[in-house]
């Protein structure tokens, strides 16, 4: 479930890179947002939160 876990945050930080960029070139949180906003496939988005909490919850609470 580890990897699961890191999986996870490998595509959320996936997802916070191309609003890093924009930022950078507008230094304003409002154009990314809606930049990332129109580019979301949502039916995509939403999956990946249904596994994520999924993966959450169905992994054990200790790593022994």
């Amino acid at each position: 479930m580890k990897d699961a876990r890191l999986h996870d945050r490998r595509r959320i930080f996936h997802h916070l890179e191309p609003m890093f960029d924009y930022w950078k070139d507008t230094h304003d949180l409002v154009t990314p947002n809606h930049a990332l906003i129109t580019h979301i496939i949502w039916p995509q988005f939403r999956a990946v939160q249904i596994l994520t909490i999924r993966n959450y919850y169905a992994s054990p609470t200790s790593d022994a």
